[in-house]
């Protein structure tokens, strides 16, 4: 997990630290990102909502989101970001959200928690599962109004979300470090030959 101190995509995006609402993934409709535009454009917000992703898989998708946003100076849909510059962005959200309806254990979620993010994410398995107890989740049987039942929580607590970002943090060092990944795939070798042995 790496710390990032950058200001520069901050800078070029016109954003402020901990100023806005994260999401980083695929661009496509199980990924949820209509449930989060329609959540976050009725709140009286003062941060904004970042989307980061590719959608040239599902133009019509992309266009359908430009459409929800419109007119709203606080939803910002910035297309694809790579490198140094998302990462700054993870560092410097005020909480990430994974809204998706279907998912495997996603990338950008681990990376989120990485960079000590307070994490908001859909209640299904595969995201519960990645989270552990160092998250928040919301309903994704009524995915806009428990959404924006959350978001208004976390929006008016930061004290709750500071918090949120250490066990998160915590969580992800301990979880999804190389150090913790090799221990398992070593564990899980010397089990295989062991038993091999023993046939």
């Amino acid at each position: 997990m790496r710390e990032c101190a950058g200001r520069a995509a901050l800078q070029a995006y016109g954003l402020e630290e901990r100023g806005y609402v994260l999401f980083v993934g695929r661009v496509t409709p199980e990924k949820g990102v209509h449930h989060l535009i329609e959540a976050f454009r009725d709140l009286d917000a003062d941060r904004a909502l970042v989307i980061v992703g590719d959608g040239s898989s599902d133009v019509e998708y992309w266009k359908s989101l430009h459409l929800r946003a419109a007119g709203r100076r606080n939803v910002r849909l910035l297309g694809p970001v790579y490198g140094e510059a998302v990462r700054e962005l993870f560092a410097n959200a005020y909480l990430y959200v994974q809204p998706s309806e279907v998912e495997g254990t996603a990338l950008s979620l681990v990376e989120a928690m990485g960079a000590g993010n307070c994490v908001l994410v859909s209640d299904i398995p595969e995201n519960v599962e990645t989270v552990g107890d160092a998250g928040v989740t919301f309903n994704i049987t009524r995915p806009v109004e428990s959404l924006r039942e959350r978001l208004t929580e976390l929006l008016a607590a930061p004290a709750t979300v500071a918090q949120h970002r250490r066990r998160s943090l915590a969580y992800a060092r301990e979880h999804f470090s190389w150090d913790r990944v090799t221990d398992a795939h070593e564990e899980l070798y010397y089990r295989a030959v062991a038993s091999k042995r023993r046939q």
